[in-house]
């Protein structure tokens, strides 16, 4: 008997998982997420309903799910107050959060998330903190491994620091905000320190700047230094515009490993180019730095994500001609090293099953059927992995699905 998707979906996309408690906050519920937090254990499930709460801090392996929106923002009558929402998990443990908006009360009451070490899964969430004249960013991650899809990192300052450990995105906007006579120090939009990161169909820019006063100070989309290394499929990536001053290259890579890069736009910011005779207003480089283009596996989800009772399609993007396999599991784990991938996976081999395969069409593009969703699942979550053989090896894509909801 031939098995369609969606018959796949409802009897093997779920199958015995630890069971869970829901806890919900709002209207009959908890009133903070905070509270709800300290009375959760590990693996349970937080249902957030829409409105505004306090920052918060979590220390365990929990989803918490906002599925129609709510605001995180921190408040004190005190200016200059930094609030802080933190998120980290032990070892063998997944925190999942999804559909909320970080967000500062005021420019002078900056809110920043910072993750501090463990796996952490941020799905179609916003962080708009930071503080418009002071080194800071709004997502600041440290020795952790973070997945973002569907994210947008609009600060009031720089957008993402990714301070050792990994970072996988995907359908993910870093957008600096254009804060006028405030942005005089141009921040950079991403910034790699010894770590590792892969972008797939990523918006990747760097914030707008009066002056470009240095290499430090200017905005560029992404700044890497130390071992960091990164990857770029299927992104724009643009630096940021300075009104005075040289112009800004799009990528400085101060490390020693090249940035990988495919089917990615790659372009400079604006700025000056002045002569004893004149002024010209051009790009910069797209480059300052190693970097090579190379084919790489991209991937990318509905940005809605996988809803209940709908449809959910996905994508994939390499080469023409090219066989991809799409494999399915039910846990994230952290990346390791395998003997037969070119980049660490997020899987077990042993505990996956073949979900799709096909071949690249002639744009290069690979799209299974779409998936339809059971509903009454909420709060669980499938991971869908393309592998792609390049030679000897298997080339890694990003991790996409995610939570159910």
């Amino acid at each position: 008997m031939r098995v369609t998707l969606p018959f796949f979906v409802a009897t093997c996309f779920l199958p015995l998982l630890p069971a869970q408690a829901t806890l919900t906050v709002g209207p009959g519920g908890y009133a903070e997420i905070s509270t709800a937090v300290a009375a959760a254990l590990p693996g349970d499930l937080i249902v957030v309903s829409p409105g505004t709460y306090a920052p918060f801090t979590v220390t365990v392996g929990l989803t918490i799910v906002a599925p129609t929106g709510a605001s995180v923002i921190g408040s004190s009558p005190t200016p200059n107050t930094w609030h802080y929402s933190n998120f980290g998990a032990p070892a063998g443990q997944t925190l999942v959060v999804v559909g909320l908006s970080f967000q500062s009360s005021t420019a002078v009451q900056p809110h920043v998330v910072r993750v501090q070490g463990g796996q952490v899964v941020f799905e179609t969430c916003s962080f708009r903190g930071g503080h418009p004249a002071k080194v800071q960013h709004a997502l600041a991650c440290l020795n952790s491994d973070v997945v973002l899809r569907a994210c947008l990192i609009n600060p009031a300052h720089s957008g993402v620091l990714i301070d050792g450990g990994s970072l996988s995105a995907t359908d993910t906007t870093v957008l600096p905000t254009d804060l006028g006579g405030w942005n005089y120090l141009g921040l950079v939009g991403t910034e790699l320190r010894n770590a590792r990161a892969a972008f797939a169909f990523c918006d990747l820019r760097g914030a707008s700047a009066l002056s470009n006063p240095s290499q430090l100070w200017s905005p560029h989309a992404m700044l890497l230094s130390g071992t960091s290394m990164a990857s770029l499929a299927d992104c724009a990536v643009t630096g940021g515009d300075v009104t005075t001053g040289p112009p800004v290259p799009a990528i400085v890579n101060n490390g020693s490993a090249p940035v990988r890069y495919f089917r990615s736009s790659i372009v400079g910011g604006f700025g000056d180019v002045r002569l004893s005779f004149g002024v010209w207003r051009q790009r910069g480089p797209s480059f300052v730095g190693p970097n090579t283009s190379t084919a790489l596996l991209g991937a990318v989800g509905m940005t809605s994500g996988m809803r209940m009772g709908n449809t959910y399609g996905f994508g994939c993007s390499s080469e023409p001609n090219r066989l991809i396999i799409v494999v399915l599991g039910y846990e994230l784990r952290a990346p390791q090293p395998h003997a037969l991938a070119l980049q660490p996976i997020r899987f077990d081999p042993l505990a996956v099953s073949t979900f799709a395969l096909g071949v690249t069409d002639a744009q290069g593009l690979y799209q299974p059927p779409p998936i339809q969703i059971p509903s009454g699942i909420l709060g669980r979550t499938a991971w869908l992995h393309p592998v792609m053989l390049d030679g000897n090896l298997f080339e890694v894509g990003p991790p996409i699905g995610g939570l159910i909801y």
